[in-house]
Parts: C-alpha cells; structure tokens; sequence
C-alpha cells in the first residue's frame, strides 16, 4: 500500500472515530466511554497510559531520545 493509500485510510479512520464520538456525548466527568476509546487507541499506537486522571482523564506518554517534557493538552467538551 502506498503512503498515500495508507493517509487516505488513516483519514477515514480518524473520520469515524469522530462521528462516533459525536454520536455519543458525554458531559463532563462522565467521558467514560470517550476515555475508554482513547485510551485503547493511544494503547494500539504503543503509548505508556495511564487513565482515571481527575475521574475521566487519560495521559499518554510518548517517549524520544531528547531529554525533557512537553504538555500536549486535548480537550473534548461537550455542550448538552
């Protein structure tokens, strides 16, 4: 499969987990099936996780050669 193959199904992936999300909404601190599909998926990519944070939050850890931490925050909000 070619690199532009592989993007085209990469990005019809992430289109589907995103209507999926949308069809389900959570409000907040009650993300417990959001947090439990992200926590998978971030598990498939091979990242340390780490949930429960702050009832509902999930950590990923994504581990390089440099030295040093850099934050990338997400945020899902819902409004009902």
């Amino acid at each position: 499969m070619s690199l532009i193959e592989q993007e085209g199904q990469l990005h019809q992936q992430m289109r589907d987990w995103r209507r999926d999300l949308h069809r389900h909404p959570e409000t907040a601190f009650e993300e417990h099936r959001t947090a439990k599909i992200v926590a998978s998926l971030l598990t498939e990519f091979g990242l340390e996780v780490h949930t429960g944070i702050a009832t509902t939050g999930v950590v990923a850890t994504l581990k390089g050669n440099l030295p040093g931490k850099m934050p990338l925050p997400c945020e899902r909000i819902w409004m009902p």
